[in-house]
């Protein structure tokens, strides 16, 4: 004849040996057998967001810790490609080890490394324990993240002719979050009007290169100033700078007088006074002759002053 045990809800407190005795007058036999308990595998710690900057030689590792009875499968994903250990022309290292809880308990460690982590690898990543008793999925996601970087920044300084038109620009390399890419005359931001005029940006071929220009037409001498250009995302702000001065001619800004009338042997006194970018240099004639004797004063506000 067949005997069964059926228990039911069977949980933790039910593991263990259970011992079966057939016996008759004769005599007795027994059997037995230890039940155990196969849990649905826990996460204890699951993988943590990552953000990182890109930089040389970049590792990125994410591990999840679990306790699962029996041991469990571990499958590693980003998106829905599987990932094994070596992949990625071996940039790809998925370890597994056990060890102990603050309680003392069994815990298991699955981890996934990066070496040398790139841009592509950023994305959404999934950690899979599977047992007999079910699944579990722990996700997380890896942010690379990359700074600006000028490949050709402005030139250190320029020189206008008064009346031209400036034209600066810049060819910076693209970031990761994309870059907000502003525009400065000493110091203040630039807007976009028909006398500063800030063109699209577009894409260099050969470097692959952002260009951004910044056109300032019919120049004054007021647009004189140190011109920049900031590239700023969340990893930094990179900036370019350069400091443009606007040529003029000569302008006359204080005439002689047109009469001057003196007594024999008196002294006479003669002034004028100009502006001008690079500071006008000051000739004197007499009857069609050059004269050295010439004193120039110091430039105040601009304007430089040459007595006789």
């Amino acid at each position: 004849e067949v005997y069964a045990l059926s228990i039911k809800d069977f949980s933790i407190k039910e593991k263990g040996t259970y011992v079966v005795v057939a016996e008759n007058e004769i005599g007795s036999a027994r059997n037995k057998i230890y039940v155990d308990i196969n849990n649905i595998p826990v996460v204890v710690k699951g993988l943590v967001n990552t953000e990182v900057e890109l930089k040389e030689n970049l590792q990125v590792e994410l591990a999840c810790i679990y306790k699962s009875r029996p041991k469990a499968d571990v499958t590693w994903l980003v998106g829905d490609k599987t990932l094994k250990d070596g992949d990625e022309d071996s940039r790809v290292t998925i370890t597994d080890e056990t060890g102990k809880d603050d309680e003392g308990n069994e815990i298991m460690i699955t981890k996934i490394k990066l070496s040398p982590a790139t841009l592509s690898d950023s994305g959404s990543y999934k950690c899979k324990l599977k047992n007999c008793a079910g699944e579990v999925v722990s996700n997380a996601k890896i942010n690379i993240l990359k700074s600006s970087q000028f490949i050709e920044g402005l030139p250190e300084s320029l020189e206008v002719v008064e009346k031209k038109e400036i034209k600066l620009v810049a060819k910076i390399l693209d970031s990761v979050p994309k870059s907000t890419i502003t525009w400065h005359k000493d110091g203040s931001a630039i807007n976009n009007t028909k006398k500063f005029l800030v063109g699209k940006p577009t894409v260099d071929e050969s470097t692959n290169a952002l260009v951004d220009t910044l056109t300032v037409t019919d120049c004054l001498l007021t647009d004189s100033g140190v011109y920049s250009i900031k590239s700023s995302n969340k990893v930094s702000t990179v900036e370019s700078k350069c400091n443009v001065g606007i040529l003029s001619v000569p302008k006359i800004t204080k005439d002689l007088k047109p009469n001057i009338e003196c007594a024999e042997n008196d002294k006479v006194y003669m002034e004028v006074t100009a502006t001008g970018r690079p500071v006008p240099e000051f000739k004197w004639y007499h009857l069609n002759l050059e004269t050295n004797s010439e004193e120039e004063v110091l430039p105040i506000e601009g304007e430089i002053s040459s007595q006789v």
